[in-house]
């Protein structure tokens, strides 16, 4: 039995008031997710720019290690070449010296009465020529370079005289070779033979 009651008006009011909700939360929804998408997007991008920041300066450091290795390298041979001429530099050296001592010696253990016509010095031997008024001033000439502390390595090999042209004195030519050389060129030899 029916009670009499209409709820037809509630219903509508009531669907009425659902699809007004459903209205609001559709772009309240939209408008959320519109906004978390945003928010997203702006993280991605400024995670995405600190990213590239971060290669850039990586790129930056990379590229000035590069450098910096590529200028070292070009100090590491410059050194080397450096190196390389210093030591023949200090070689030569070493030869000059060794020579100007040599020539120092020998004059200063020449004679007055002797006159000196050429000097050879190689790496082995040293030839002294010259012109002595008598033979006792060739035999001074080399005792005194046997005592020479200038000449501690050199080892007399021949000694040659004849008369000098005009008759003018003798003519010599005194070779001696250098002692460590020698002894050097001996143990080569002694090695040779075994």
């Amino acid at each position: 039995m029916p009670i009499g009651v209409n709820l037809l008006p509630w219903r509508t009011e009531r669907d009425r008031r659902e699809r007004r909700r459903m209205g609001l939360a559709m772009p309240t929804a939209t408008l959320i997710g519109l906004g978390i998408m945003l928010t997203a997007a702006v993280i991605a991008q400024e995670m995405r720019q600190e990213l590239l920041d971060a290669n850039r300066q990586v790129r930056h450091q990379i590229k000035a290690l590069a450098d910096r290795r590529a200028a070292t390298e070009q100090l590491e041979r410059t050194h080397k070449v450096l190196s390389q001429r210093m030591t023949a530099m200090e070689a030569l050296l070493e030869g000059r010296t060794r020579a100007l001592d040599e020539l120092a010696g020998l004059t200063k253990a020449l004679p007055t009465d002797v006159r000196l016509v050429r000097i050879e010095r190689g790496a082995e031997r040293m030839v002294i020529e010259g012109v002595a008024p008598q033979a006792a001033s060739v035999s001074a000439l080399v005792t005194a370079l046997r005592a020479s502390p200038r000449f501690p390595d050199l080892r007399f090999e021949r000694l040659g005289t004849r008369a000098a042209q005009g008759g003018h004195g003798d003519r010599f030519r005194i070779v001696v070779r250098n002692a460590v050389e020698r002894t050097a060129e001996e143990r080569r030899a002694q090695g040779a033979m075994q």
